[in-house]
């Protein structure tokens, strides 16, 4: 039904779109993994799909894999429900379903759901799927996690990036944000390459940038804005959720975390490999 509804209105919004589906659910069992297995040859081809180098089939599995070994290493076992644990599963897998490869989807021509954030579509996508599968409270369970893992759309970050434009600062504005425990664990298994180990990590943030296009100006450029990312935005969300996991599981996160920031000091080093090799890869990123 769904992209029926937007080629029909292709200017709709998240609101009205989901109020929408929200109106035609028709849940015919509440069963959570009868619902999953229905519906996942629909969503592993949506997935499959993605040509993106940061936001693909294979992010979306580690975001999963990540949030099951969140939940397998909480203090309090019961601190949320088996019902719970499996939504959160199937939430980190579907939170980039569709993702347009760019961080503001609203900008992105010829893309479904173009006047909508990239995780309201996904948003709207899970709904679509599970309408007619799970009770309406799963669903906004769903996809209320789904829109906590966005990032970079805060007010503040949008009027500093678009300062000369009131119209574009509204289309791309959005309030979502991490506030549940259960929400900032997924937003924690979003964001947590660190656990790939230092290497795969810079891997992965390479991809990141290649992908949104937005290249450093050099290597320097690169490396502080990674160490900002991680001091004022990782390691306060790990610190807000320290007493959800068992204590020498959340030293074990420290220590990984801790392992990203000691190689990108490594990396100032004038004289080290590495830093020669990402120089390269920048610059190649560039032309």
């Amino acid at each position: 039904m769904l992209k029926a509804l937007i080629e029909s209105q292709p200017e709709i919004s998240y609101i009205e779109a989901r109020t929408r589906l929200m109106a035609e659910a028709n849940p015919k069992n509440t069963d959570v993994a009868a619902a999953i297995s229905s519906t996942r040859n629909k969503l592993k081809n949506r997935l499959a799909a993605l040509n993106n180098s940061y936001h693909n089939e294979e992010h979306c599995e580690e975001v999963a894999d990540r949030t099951k070994k969140f939940l397998d290493n909480l203090a309090n076992p019961d601190l949320f429900t088996d019902r719970e644990k499996k939504l959160l599963v199937e939430t980190a897998i579907r939170h980039d379903d569709e993702h347009a490869g760019k961080n503001y989807r609203q900008l992105v021509p010829n893309v479904q759901g173009a006047g909508m954030s990239n995780e309201e579509w996904s948003a709207l996508l899970a709904i679509d799927d599970l309408k007619d599968e799970l009770k309406q409270e799963d669903m906004e369970f769903i996809e209320s996690h789904i829109l906590a893992t966005t990032f970079g759309q805060g007010a503040a970050l949008i009027e500093k990036t678009f300062p000369n434009s009131l119209e574009l600062q509204e289309k791309l504005k959005r309030q979502y944000s991490p506030k549940t425990t259960s929400e900032r664990l997924l937003a924690l298994a979003d964001v947590g390459a660190f656990r790939n180990g230092y290497d795969k990590w810079l891997k992965i943030s390479f991809n990141l940038v290649k992908e949104q296009g937005n290249i450093p100006e050099n290597i320097d450029v690169w490396i502080k804005n990674n160490e900002s990312f991680v001091l004022l935005y990782l390691k306060p969300l790990l610190e807000s959720i320290k007493d959800t996991f068992k204590p020498e599981f959340y030293l074990k996160l420290t220590k990984e975390l801790q392992d990203i920031m000691d190689g990108l000091q490594s990396l100032k080093t004038i004289d080290s490999p590495q830093r020669a090799d990402y120089i390269n890869k920048l610059e190649a990123l560039k032309k």
